[in-house]
């Protein structure tokens, strides 16, 4: 894992709103223009403040079990996602994402969370040259459980994802969290493979390390921790992020989106 869950100093944000988000050994507190604080916390807990809420990072995320398959594949479509240190040059950025506005959105009753104020930023070359996978171990099949539950099945999962991209040439994974419309949020990982090994090559996948190699083993892994679907983000036509909900354990979830960023800050 690199720079995982780095304390950015002195960071420059690329916005023209109050919306700062901030990771820093395991905890999440984002703070947005509606007087809200979401905190996504390995057990550390975070403070309220008048007329703010605190989500933590289990206790908030609603049972799934009385979901229908077109509930969850809402859910799942409708989610943010937050990486709060992606590698770039020398350095890392962390980014927040929403789902980009647009008819087909609507159409399947998809919400964005606009914001009109975030001003256009590129995508970082390890997003615009490779293909991302999402999942994590949180709350197997929907089930709410304990912090501590939760906190170790995810570094159990973190262990399982360095040993087994070990045979992927140039993949790494980071720190990741995705925010439902709820305001429900669970932690995970962001597996990257860079795009030319994730090329469809009978070649390439007789080791198991192609395209066929990549999305099996994420979805396996995310099997194996009881977790209903995968996330696959891949830049497509050189100019937008297209993320895919790919069923795991639960049918009936898949589903595509565009998504752009919401918030960006660099770091060095």
């Amino acid at each position: 894992m690199i720079g995982l869950f780095r304390y950015f100093r002195t960071p420059l944000t690329v916005r023209r709103s109050t919306f700062v988000t901030t990771f820093f050994f395991g905890a999440l507190v984002s703070h947005h223009n509606l007087g809200k604080t979401l905190a996504l916390s390995s057990g550390m807990g975070g403070a309220q403040a008048d007329k703010q809420t605190v989500i933590n990072s289990s206790a908030a995320n609603m049972d799934n079990t009385d979901k229908t398959p077109q509930d969850l594949k809402l859910q799942w479509a409708g989610g943010r996602d937050v990486w709060p240190s992606v590698p770039q040059g020398n350095g890392f950025v962390s980014i927040q994402t929403k789902v980009k506005e647009g008819e087909s959105q609507k159409a399947s009753g998809v919400k964005s969370i606009s914001d009109s104020s975030v001003v256009a930023v590129e995508w970082p070359d390890i997003v615009k040259n490779s293909i991302l996978y999402g999942f994590g171990a949180y709350n197997p099949r929907g089930q709410t459980v304990a912090d501590e539950i939760n906190i170790s099945q995810h570094e159990m999962l973190k262990d399982d994802i360095e040993k087994s991209i070990a045979r992927f040439s140039s993949s790494i994974y980071w720190e990741a969290a995705s925010i439902w419309d709820d305001s429900s949020s669970e932690r995970g990982f962001i597996v990257a493979f860079p795009s030319k090994i994730s090329e469809p090559s009978s070649d390439l996948d007789n080791n198991g390390t192609g395209a066929e190699g990549s999305i099996k083993l994420c979805k396996e892994l995310a099997q194996k921790y009881d977790q209903g679907a995968i996330y696959k983000f891949e830049f497509v036509d050189g100019k937008k992020l297209v993320r895919e909900t790919i069923a795991v354990l639960d049918e009936g979830t898949d589903a595509k989106v565009e998504i752009e960023i919401d918030q960006f800050t660099q770091t060095s």
